[in-house]
């Protein structure tokens, strides 16, 4: 079975969320594609995660700010656990003048909106 999220949002607790389905998922045997986009893919920039300059909605996220362990941390080992791909929004990536060197080293591949609705075809997203 895949499991396929879109993240969109870059707030602290909805990329959390996107970690913890991932690898829920990735421990139940399905295959996890994640394609992250738009304020989602800012939060995955290097300089963002080295000094935790996430956005936080509320107590959750403050809360999130102080454990050692984050979101991308969490992707990491969803991958080391299943099969769990992650691929950058080619044009959010152009939208912020950016290189993959600018990201998180946790991504599969570069792609298009229409190249992720191959990788993605069969699945409902869901997008968070």
């Amino acid at each position: 079975m895949k499991f396929v999220i879109v993240a969109l949002s870059g707030e602290l607790e909805k990329l959390q969320a996107v970690a913890a389905l991932a690898s829920g998922a990735a421990v139940m045997g399905m295959q996890v594609r994640i394609f992250v986009a738009m304020d989602a893919l800012a939060s995955f920039r290097k300089s963002v995660a080295e000094s935790r300059g996430w956005k936080v909605a509320g107590d959750a996220g403050k809360a999130l700010l102080k454990t050692d362990k984050t979101f991308i941390d969490y992707l990491k080992d969803a991958r080391e656990v299943g099969d769990v791909k992650l691929y950058i929004c080619q044009d959010s990536m152009n939208l912020l003048q950016a290189t993959t060197d600018d990201f998180a080293d946790v991504f599969d591949e570069v792609t298009t909106v229409t190249g992720f609705f191959e990788i993605a075809e069969g699945a409902a997203p869901l997008v968070i």
